[in-house]
């Protein structure tokens, strides 16, 4: 059966997701679901950009419709991280704004522009509006962490195996096990940005060191 976000079941006391069966949703299992919610809102900005191209809507509908997927994508994300939309509170999502505001609009605004000035291919168009999407699991990650730094420490990076990891990234990873607000999380503070495909894990100091000495092995 395919489940969708809004089919898990959260567990404050565990703080896991569960599937309707009671079976626990893994980490793997997790990011696929935010790989299918994010293809869903891509699907819609690409079709905003077909009416667009095709001149069946206007610029600035284009833009509006656009900025409120790319704000609905981190939205969702920010609830999947803290345990759904009862454990989200106002202080998440003026978290989600300040991310907006400060990173995703304004690179969204000169995306506008250079599409205003004919700069973009479609192509080039697509892959920055394909960015912008992948780039919502920020707020997953910030929701997450709050929620784990409740009851956890520590925190460890993970680099991808079938990614080419960024000098901070690789700096982050080399940190080690740290306290969780010593470790910039994955698609922050890196040149990777939203193609960013670090992982980052919680749990106690002991159990994040051997984790560790696994993948150095």
């Amino acid at each position: 059966m395919a489940y969708s976000i809004g089919d898990l079941v959260w567990s404050k006391e565990k703080g896991k997701y569960y599937y309707p069966s009671g079976r626990v949703v893994t980490e793997k299992a997790l990011d696929r679901l935010i790989l299918k919610t994010q293809a869903n809102y891509l699907r819609d900005v690409i079709e905003y950009t077909n009416r667009l191209v095709s001149g069946n809507i206007p610029l600035a509908d284009w833009e509006r419709l656009t900025a409120e997927a790319i704000k609905d994508s981190h939205v969702d994300m920010m609830r999947l991280g803290r345990g759904g939309r009862a454990e989200t509170y106002g202080i998440h999502y003026l978290d989600v704004a300040n991310e907006l505001r400060q990173n995703q609009y304004p690179y969204f605004r000169q995306l506008v522009q250079d599409l205003k000035d004919g700069k973009l291919s479609r192509k080039q168009l697509d892959q920055r509006l394909a960015a912008y999407i992948r780039s919502s699991k920020v707020s997953y990650q910030k929701g997450r962490a709050t929620v784990e730094s409740i009851n956890t420490y520590y925190a460890v990076r993970k680099l991808s195996e079938k990614a080419e990891n960024c000098p901070e990234c690789i700096q982050y990873f080399l940190m080690g096990v740290r306290p969780i607000n010593e470790l910039p999380l994955p698609m922050t503070a890196c040149r990777c940005g939203a193609n960013c495909k670090c992982a980052i894990y919680y749990g106690t100091q002991d159990d994040l060191l051997k984790m560790r000495s696994g993948w150095l092995n």
